[in-house]
């Protein structure tokens, strides 16, 4: 765990370091210096974690280890929960998806924060029902069967119903997450000491490389591209204006790259590419001076899906350079000032730690298995913002915390 979360600060500092882009505000060695010490509380809370020792309970251990059949039963289940989400989009709200797909995400979006409650039936279900493919994910790592065999077509329906959610959202949180909790369950796969689960590594690998891959592609090909046409903007003329909206300027001699031909145009989009991920430095450097209002970053989507069910008050998530990503730092200093950026981060770097340990102690669980991913990607993608505020990571955990009671109750039942 620890160790992609290094080598994902590091792969961060380096594209801020070498991109031909540069912060437009003037907070650069303060924020490196707040990441820095953020990173290193992790690292402290991480280390101090491990003078826990746990014991293994033989109860715990005889938890129910689903097999293939288990899979396939959840992919069925989020097969419908996506078929209600279609239904949803297009009965419902009645989006045109001739326009095409991110015209339909945009308009969808649009609908979503004008309205209040629940909007149908499919939605209510669709949500927590679609996104059991990721659950499916995680157990497929844990599995005493040859999975490799008998588990590729489980694997290409994975990729299929993460690409499906995410055309039906117009947006990239879905790959994201799913790539982030399959690297997390394959990390975990490779901490436990039981060599009797997935042998073949090949199949994490072909799961891992492929969904990073469509990521990319993803991220890439369509959604710059596709809003720069929506926009009727020239992609040359995009990427500066996206730019600017990162709080980032391009050097005067890239600009003129760009604007060279269409090898500078696609050198260009990968710029922008990678600036989008690496944006959050300049957008910690905008918040370094700003006050706080009481608005919401941590927590903020689970905290408005909640709302919908006037459960909590709708948060207010108008915080500066909101929709931009503020990373994790950046977010736990805005919002609890120094002291508690350093407090809290300490306290997750040494549950992080003990969550290695209680997965290692009690391996069958799916719970602990959720709570130690869960925490992988929170650090995983705390160079860039905070994991649990992707839209659909609330609802995953939701389900798969179901899904967990539900399979002790089988078990109690054949006991």
């Amino acid at each position: 765990m620890i160790k992609w979360f290094l080598s994902a600060w590091i792969l961060y500092w380096s594209g801020v370091l070498l991109l031909p882009v540069y912060s437009i505000y003037a907070q650069a060695i303060a924020t490196f210096t707040f990441q820095l010490l953020f990173l290193c509380m992790i690292l402290f809370g991480y280390t101090l974690s491990k003078i826990i020792n746990v014991r293994p309970s033989s109860y715990v251990n005889k938890i129910y280890q689903p097999n293939s059949q288990v899979i396939y039963y959840l992919l069925a289940l989020a097969v419908i929960g996506t078929i209600f989400l279609f239904l949803d989009k297009l009965l419902v709200k009645g989006l045109d998806y001739s326009k095409g797909l991110l015209a339909a995400g945009n308009e969808w979006r649009h609908s979503e924060e004008n309205s209040s409650g629940v909007s149908s039936f499919y939605t209510l279900l669709g949500y927590p029902l679609a996104v059991l493919f990721i659950p499916a994910m995680i157990i497929l790592f844990r599995m005493k069967e040859n999975g490799a065999k008998n588990l590729r077509s489980a694997i290409i329906l994975i990729i299929l119903l993460a690409l499906f959610n995410a055309i039906l959202t117009g947006g990239r949180s879905v790959i994201l997450l799913t790539i982030g909790y399959a690297i997390a369950s394959w990390n975990t796969y490779s901490a436990i000491p039981n060599k009797q689960n997935v042998k073949t590594k090949k199949v994490k690998l072909i799961l891992v490389s492929t969904f990073a891959g469509i990521g990319f592609l993803y991220y890439i090909s369509y959604i710059f591209v596709s809003r720069a046409m929506l926009s009727d903007i020239k992609p040359s003329h995009y990427i500066g204006k996206m730019l600017g909206y990162l709080g980032l300027e391009i050097y005067p001699w890239f600009e003129a790259f760009i604007n060279s031909g269409p090898f500078g145009l696609l050198l260009g989009l990968l710029v922008l590419t990678a600036s989008y991920i690496t944006h959050s430095f300049a957008t910690f450097s905008g918040l370094i001076n700003a006050e706080n209002h009481g608005e919401t970053i941590l927590f903020l989507m689970p905290l408005q899906q909640l709302a919908k069910f006037n459960i909590v008050a709708a948060p207010n998530g108008e915080w500066p350079l909101a929709g931009r990503f503020p990373s994790l730092p950046g977010a736990l200093y805005y919002q609890f000032g120094v002291w508690g950026m350093i407090i809290i981060s300490f306290f997750t770097g040494f549950v992080a730690g003990l969550s290695n340990t209680l997965t290692r102690a009690f391996r069958h669980s799916i719970l602990l298995q959720l709570f130690r991913d869960t925490l992988f990607i929170t650090l995983l993608f705390s160079p860039f913002l905070f994991a649990i505020d992707f839209m659909h990571a609330p609802i995953v955990i939701f389900s798969t915390i179901i899904l967990h009671y539900v399979l002790r109750i089988r078990i109690k039942e054949k006991m």
